[in-house]
């Protein structure tokens, strides 16, 4: 019963070769005259949205979610539109197909098609963290074997992975050091 009602039941989908995440999914009912307004704009041929919360009786929560990823990262959109409403907290999401940030097993910087997104949205991230923010980073950080089109891809060269791990952990280490933001990772998704 739960696969027959599949498309009724979830709200993403990953059928047809990508994600489907409904921008306009229902949100549960938050505190009492609460909403949640939605802008965005462009970075470097990929997108900020910004949720935050407004009608409400109460003050916004302090500090601010700063999410920054790929696909992963566009399915956490209901989640993140849903935490906005129910803390007050500011909901940055940075997105740009094909463009995961710190996916550990290639360099950002090899990736030419992502690199400026990627200049701008850390120049962004930069400015912006404060200690009372949290970066979440979701992005695919595992080998499949073959794309979502059915491709093979060949797995992680050695050389390469321990380039992406010391740029990760130079970004890291700067934005510990600098910023002072609570900074988390998504735990890697099973791959079939």
């Amino acid at each position: 019963a739960l696969l027959k009602f599949q498309p009724v039941l979830s709200i993403s989908q990953t059928a047809d070769a990508g994600w489907r995440v409904s921008e306009s999914a229902p949100l549960l009912a938050g505190p009492e005259g609460c909403r949640v307004n939605s802008e965005s704009r462009a970075l470097a041929n990929g997108k900020v949205t910004i949720w935050k919360r407004a009608g409400c009786k109460f003050a916004p929560g302090s500090g601010r979610l700063f999410v920054i990823g790929n696909s992963h990262a566009l399915g956490y959109s209901p989640m993140l539109r849903q935490f906005a409403l129910d803390t007050g907290h500011e909901v940055r999401l940075y997105f740009r197909s094909g463009c995961g940030y710190l996916v550990l097993n290639e360099p950002m910087d090899s990736l030419s098609t992502c690199r400026d997104y990627f200049k701008a949205a850390q120049s962004e991230l930069r400015s912006e963290l404060s200690p009372q923010d949290i970066l979440f980073m979701p992005s695919l950080r595992l080998d499949q074997g073959e794309d979502q089109w059915g491709k093979s891809k060949a797995f992680t060269d050695q050389y390469r992975a321990a380039s992406a791990m010391s740029e990760a952990r130079r970004i890291l280490t700067e934005f510990r050091n600098k910023n002072r933001a609570l900074l988390v990772f998504e735990a890697p998704k099973p791959i079939v």
